[in-house]
């Protein structure tokens, strides 16, 4: 059998007689390519980082004054080939002109151009709305980014330095087996890390890793996008026992695990079936933290509205003379209005052109998921009294009148108490009674 030979480095030289220009040479040449081209089966493109660490200062970017920004000392590796900053090194950017611009500062691996790396600031184009300059990443002329700058129009200073270097760090893949085709749940974890968080394979770490960053995105919750995505906006099949992470989140805040256990909810993996299910839905309508969370997410809050009603109790807040002691008055105008509770009747009424309002106290009431508040008459509203209520005038004539207050009842802000106002259209005596006010879905 013939032998197929491959090429193969290093090797010891020995002088030959080249028969082309009769003079003695070297054999078995190696060129910094085929070095190169060995050193990057071991060590990936990014930022080089010590054995064991964790990624710091290396190669980062920090702005320091006007457009002057600072690159650290550290070293990178880019297709088999390394360079380092030895010291820490300022780069001045241009001022911003009319637009604003964007600009992209890299370490980039040029051989064409004298063999080097380099750090280079790519500068962006001036736009209404620019974009960041894209990268080179070819074979001979290979970007890694490092930072990205917004500049401001008419600007002097740097507005924001994003680190890139994230995404670019370089891994070390000597004496790491090649993966053999076996399932997380078969690859053991080592016996400190099982010890430390109760895990026993690599499919049990990765869940408990992304059940934290689901808990941690509820807990950080730095705005109204993020919490969105912690919900699942475009990424609700991803997110992992949203349930358990949304207990997690009341308890820390301080609710009482006892009182509120959450028993139903954590046991649910997506936020539209915890709020279609009756029972979860009872647990969060009866937690004040974690219905707050859902009102901050406008897209948590459309699935909450864009459910159907749910069947939740007949609230009286008046009927035969109950609940009276949560209902106030105070005259207004030329104060000729009376208020009384008689006969199982709220009894009101105006003499002359004067008016009177009646405060109904709720605070003690959870209205959470109701939408309807009815007023019922003795005898439908007569001509002379115009109740308003939130601004609506109830029509004349009407025995009882029904508000869609769910907007005010599913607010950040909680209501606590209601206020209805009656006047006279005109100098006039006149009562009304009322017999009944309750909250329904």
């Amino acid at each position: 059998m013939s032998k197929i030979t491959l090429k193969a480095m290093p090797f010891d030289s020995k002088e030959v007689h080249d028969p082309k220009t009769g003079v003695e040479v070297y054999d078995r040449v190696a060129y910094s390519k085929d070095l190169a081209d060995w050193l990057r089966t071991y060590f990936s493109n990014g930022i080089l980082v010590q054995g064991g660490d964790v990624l710091g200062s290396q190669m980062q970017v920090i702005h320091n004054v006007g457009m002057v920004c600072t690159i650290k000392a550290g070293g990178v590796c880019i297709n088999g080939r390394s360079g380092w900053l030895e010291k820490d090194t300022e780069v001045t950017l241009k001022v911003g002109g009319a637009l604003p611009r964007y600009d992209r500062i890299v370490a980039e691996l040029n051989i064409p151009d004298d063999r080097g790396i380099y750090i280079k600031v790519l500068e962006g184009v001036s736009a209404t709305e620019p974009e960041y300059p894209a990268l080179t990443q070819t074979e001979d002329v290979y970007q890694i980014p490092l930072a990205r700058i917004k500049i401001e129009a008419d600007s002097a200073k740097i507005a924001e330095v994003i680190d890139e270097r994230k995404d670019y760090i370089s891994n070390v893949t000597i004496g790491i087996k090649p993966p053999t085709g076996m399932d997380a749940e078969t690859v053991k974890v080592s016996d400190k890390t099982k010890n430390m968080y109760g895990v026993d394979n690599v499919d049990e770490a990765l869940k408990n890793a992304l059940a934290h960053l689901s808990y941690i995105a509820f807990c950080t919750n730095a705005n109204r996008d993020s919490l969105d995505a912690a919900f699942g906006k475009n990424n609700e099949d991803k997110i992992l026992m949203i349930g358990k992470q949304m207990a997690m989140y009341a308890w820390f805040m301080g609710d009482n695990k006892t009182v509120y256990p959450f028993a139903n909810t954590i046991q649910i993996g997506k936020l539209r079936d915890i709020i279609n299910d009756a029972t979860s839905f009872e647990e969060i309508r009866n937690n004040e933290t974690l219905y707050q969370l859902i009102l901050s997410s406008p897209w948590a809050k459309n699935i909450l509205d864009s459910a159907p009603p749910r069947e939740l109790p007949r609230i009286d807040v008046f009927s035969n003379g109950q609940f009276a002691e949560g209902i106030t008055h105070t005259d207004v105008s030329n104060r000729d209005g009376v208020f009384r509770i008689s006969n199982n009747l709220i009894n009101y009424g105006v003499y002359g052109s004067g008016g009177i309002d009646i405060t109904l106290n709720v605070s003690a009431l959870n209205l959470r998921g109701y939408r309807k508040m009815t007023v019922v008459y003795e005898s439908p509203v007569e001509k002379y009294l115009h109740p308003t209520f939130f601004g609506v005038e109830i029509p004349l004539g009407s025995p009882e009148y029904t508000f869609d207050i769910y907007s005010k009842l599913n607010s950040k802000t909680k209501l606590t108490s209601f206020v209805f106002n009656w006047h006279a259209s005109g100098y006039t005596n006149f009562t009304e009674n009322i017999k009944e006010i309750y909250f329904s879905v």
